[in-house]
């Protein structure tokens, strides 16, 4: 970033205040360390490592002989200080630290450079005129140039990092969605956004809407959904991995490593549950199983897109499904003889209508007797015939656990089948409307 033409222009000085801000130039050690305690008391540095303290340190000397180089007329070197200066301010955005605290730390140690000059004229009233009229301007505006500079090359820094997040974040998209599943690719690419692709991760498939199209774009509603889920599950948003696919967001949420598939769930429903009923926008939510690698990251995400599809299709009002809810239903639809198999399982009883109508109460009932019969406005032995009568029917036991998950099963797909079509479905064999 080339800025260097409108540096402004250094006072004429005299010889007395020329060799003291030499002598500063030569040995600027007192006043580095005070400005280094200064700047490291300012929010987002005090946490950082060693290596990044060394970093800070080292760019504080950098400003205070920029400084002294510009009073001085010195500017042989201001090519190479300004290339070393906009290099230390884009290593603040890679260490996390923000363009107000980068900020607020320049003006601290401008206020060190200034009270150290003014050390220097303690009891010269000549230089302290000179530095009142001559240099108090010329800090002035040497600061504001120096504050527009760090503004410029900090944005530009976060707008280059941001657009080569996005791009890994397509690439990773890519890996994982088409196949091109080369371990080492993925773990290069997972590292370089900061995300351990060791982790085992949930993925989310949530369908959303715009609110509110003149104040926000697609693009920083689909940052809010992730900021918000990040912190629904105590995440950093950053560790939320998430783009866009057919028109959903799908975001990939790390677990704890070595809890179990079903603890994690457990644990992380609830706060799913929370961010969809909190967050503005948000339709409905599909849940996938806990995996890991890319193969894993793809099959969670086709399980929560699945979840989100019934979801969508589904009358129920709540926003969030598992794809452990659907995942026996899922399973069968995979496999053309067992959907065949589960699809006849209801054959018999279709030819009535009353007696699916009570099965369906049955089940919904949690197979009380006394409940279903007063939900069907029935006396209990009107019902215990019907029961009968369907167990003959269907060779069935109502109270095998075996035939409840076979009946349980075949009712939820045929259910599922009816709210898809979106129409009454007529069974093949009887032509008997349901």
């Amino acid at each position: 970033m080339d800025l260097t033409a409108r540096m402004p222009d250094p006072p004429e000085i005299s010889s007395e205040l020329r060799n003291n801000i030499s002598a500063l130039y030569e040995e600027p050690g007192y006043l580095i360390d005070h400005c280094y305690a200064t700047v490291m008391s300012v929010e987002g540095y005090e946490k950082l490592g060693l290596s990044e303290r060394k970093d800070v340190y080292d760019s504080l000397c950098l400003v205070v002989r920029r400084w002294c180089s510009q009073v001085l007329g010195c500017d042989h070197t201001l090519s190479d200080e300004i290339e070393q200066f906009e290099a230390a301010i884009r290593r603040r955005v890679h260490q996390g630290i923000s363009l107000v605290s980068v900020l607020c730390a320049f003006r601290l140690g401008v206020k060190e450079l200034w009270l150290a000059h003014l050390g220097l004229a303690e009891h010269e009233r000549a230089l302290r005129e000179e530095l009142l009229f001559a240099i108090s301007p010329y800090l002035y505006e040497y600061a504001d140039f120096m504050t527009d500079l760090i503004r410029r090359i900090f944005i530009d820094e976060q707008f280059q990092h941001t657009r080569w997040r996005a791009e890994m974040r397509r690439q990773l998209f890519e890996l994982v969605f088409t196949g091109g599943l080369d371990e080492q690719d993925f773990d290069r690419i997972a590292r370089s956004l900061s995300v351990d692709p060791t982790l085992p991760r949930v993925a989310l498939a949530i369908d959303w809407e715009l609110i509110d199209a003149s104040r926000s774009s697609p693009e920083d509603t689909i940052e809010r959904l992730a900021l918000n889920l990040g912190g629904a599950v105590n995440v950093e948003a950053e560790h939320v991995v998430h783009g866009m696919r057919h028109g959903r967001l799908i975001a990939w949420i790390p677990c704890a490593r070595g809890d179990s598939l079903i603890f994690n769930q457990r644990a992380l429903l609830g706060s799913i549950v929370e961010f969809a009923n909190r967050t503005s926008g948000v339709r409905r939510v599909g849940v996938g199983l806990m995996n890991r690698g890319p193969k894993g990251w793809a099959a969670s995400a086709d399980e929560a897109t699945s979840a989100l599809d019934v979801a969508l299709r589904s009358s129920d009002a709540t926003k969030v499904l598992p794809y452990a809810d659907i995942a026996i239903d899922e399973s069968i639809r995979a496999n053309r003889n067992a959907l065949r198999y589960f699809e006849a399982v209801l054959g018999e009883i279709l030819r009535e209508r009353d007696l699916l109508k009570t099965l369906e109460c049955y089940f919904d009932s949690r197979q009380h007797r006394k409940k279903t019969a007063a939900t069907l406005g029935i006396h209990p032995n009107t019902l215990n015939y019907r029961l009968e009568r369907i167990e003959a029917l269907l060779g069935a036991e109502l109270d095998a656990p075996a035939w409840i998950t076979r009946i349980f099963v075949a009712l939820n797909l045929r259910n599922a089948a009816a709210a898809n079509l979106g129409e009454q479905i007529e069974d093949q064999t009887s032509g008997v409307a349901k």
